[in-house]
């Protein structure tokens, strides 16, 4: 039976023994849309962020695979979608801090405490998400909902045919206008929003 949580210090240092290094390095990534650049060291300060054992469990949570999804974490749209994103794909109890791990060391996409817990209250608000009596957050029924709709509307977009073309449409995340595609004063891939001439 796969766990959702840590039980405890010891069992988890069991598990994945004392960790002071995660063992992989982002500096050979390559730049895309999407990502975030200098992704190792905002990895590296994120890491030394987490607790002995936050750093067993988001391991164990990061060898994961993800099954049963088809959208990327890119085209999930701006920073609640994606933190929703991390809550349901992955089925596990998270801490703030091991989801903006995850976010950089995964999904190669910044973001900072602040923002999360910030999101993460958010879906508590609107039933997303819940948290549990250690302070990590899970996601709800209602939460994978919202996420499988988003993915449907991107899998529509993804099959419409452009005009004067037989093929799909784009599958990049400008393909996503409001409200997913947006993140502040930008698109999902960093360029500013401008208004057509």
């Amino acid at each position: 039976m796969e766990s959702h949580g840590p039980a405890s210090h010891e069992s988890a240092d069991r598990r994945v023994g004392r960790l002071s290094e995660h063992g992989i390095d982002l500096s050979s990534v390559t730049p895309a849309k999407g990502r975030s650049p200098d992704l190792e060291p905002k990895r590296r300060r994120a890491w030394e962020r987490l607790s002995e054992l936050e750093r067993g469990w988001v391991v164990q949570v990061y060898e994961r695979p993800v099954s049963g999804w088809t959208m990327p974490c890119v085209e999930a749209g701006g920073a609640h979608e994606r933190v929703l994103y991390a809550l349901v794909v992955t089925g596990a109890h998270l801490t703030p801090g091991e989801i903006v791990y995850l976010q950089v060391a995964r999904w190669y996409r910044n973001t900072d405490i602040a923002t999360v817990r910030a999101r993460l209250a958010r879906m508590v608000e609107l039933g997303e998400a819940k948290s549990d009596r250690d302070g990590r957050f899970y996601a709800t029924p209602e939460g994978e909902e919202r996420l499988r709709s988003i993915e449907r509307r991107w899998l529509a977009l993804r099959a419409r045919p452009l005009p004067g073309r037989r093929g799909p449409g784009p599958q990049s995340p400008r393909s996503q206008r409001a409200p997913y595609g947006r993140d502040g004063g930008r698109w999902e891939d960093g360029s500013e929003r401008r208004p057509r001439p």
